[in-house]
Formats: structure tokens, sequence, C-alpha cells
């Protein structure tokens, strides 16, 4: 779930509007005396921002997160028992650590093998995690890459793997 919220929806004071284009969509538009179009009295577009947790951040609309992290909630209470786990970490770093923490809880307590992915260009390294997490069934890769390249490298790889 995007628990510090997302770039890609804005949030107002009346709540998340799903992207920027459904926000003007609310603007009405009229011509002026020279047909150019123009706002219509009274129509005016909202104060937004994007729907991102900051710091100490008290205006967050957390809908949006919390009704995700409900259904991530279910989904891991509702896994069988001993099933394999792979958490892909993107771009998690240490400086702010709550997603990278999030996911090591995650993998050391799964109920089955667990592996976690660690894709980071400058903070890949996942040698203290197994250190600390010394269950048999987890494991860790470093991925010392940019996101997209190594997304794609594990897609072709398993492309690889199912033919």
């Amino acid at each position: 779930w995007e628990m510090h919220g997302t770039l890609t929806h804005m949030q107002t004071g009346d709540g998340i509007e799903p992207t920027l284009p459904a926000m003007y969509e609310r603007l009405v538009f009229e011509e002026d005396d020279q047909g150019r179009p123009q706002a219509a009295d009274g129509c005016k577009l909202p104060t937004a921002r994007p729907n991102v947790k900051m710091f100490d951040d008290k205006n967050f609309d957390e809908a949006r997160s919390d009704d995700q992290k409900e259904r991530y909630e279910a989904w891991v209470a509702g896994t069988a028992p001993g099933a394999k786990l792979v958490v892909v970490e993107v771009g998690a770093g240490t400086k702010v650590d709550t997603i990278r923490g999030h996911c090591e809880r995650l993998v050391d307590d799964w109920n089955g093998p667990a592996t976690l992915v660690r894709i980071n260009l400058d903070e890949s390294d996942v040698s203290k995690f197994l250190l600390k997490h010394r269950r048999k069934h987890v494991s860790a890769i470093a991925v010392g890459k940019k996101a997209l390249e190594a997304l794609r490298l594990i897609d072709a790889k398993i492309k690889a793997l199912a033919v």
C-alpha cells in the first residue's frame, strides 16, 4: 500500500481527487466577447496538493492510504500457512526507513519461506538484514540498479523461467 501517499493523486479540502485532470474537469468555461474560453464567474479551482504525507503533516488525507492498508492486511491475513513470499522493495533508503523496516519485518515474521529483494541504486546492501534475521527460510537479494532497469531484468528472468 502507499503508506506515505502518492504524487499521482491530489487532495483538496473536500477529499481526494483521482488525478489532476479530474480537478480541472470541475472548472466551468464560458467564452469571452472574442470567443476565447475563460473560467465562468464564481468557478474556482480548489486549492490542491499531492496526496503525500510529509513530516508532522496534520493535513494529510489518509482515506485512500487507509483503504489500501486494510486490503493489504486482509491479503496478508488470508494467505495460506507456509506460502512462499517475495517482497520487492524498490527505492527504500535508510534516512527515512519506514518502508524498509516494514518490508524487513514482513519477511522476518512470515510463516513460510520468504525472500526480500532490495532494489536501490545506492543502498541495496542486505548483509545487516541477513545477520539480524537468521531464520532458516529467510533470504535476501541486493540489486544495486535503478528501479526500472532492475524490474525489467527481474521480469525477463521470470519470463525465461516460464518457458
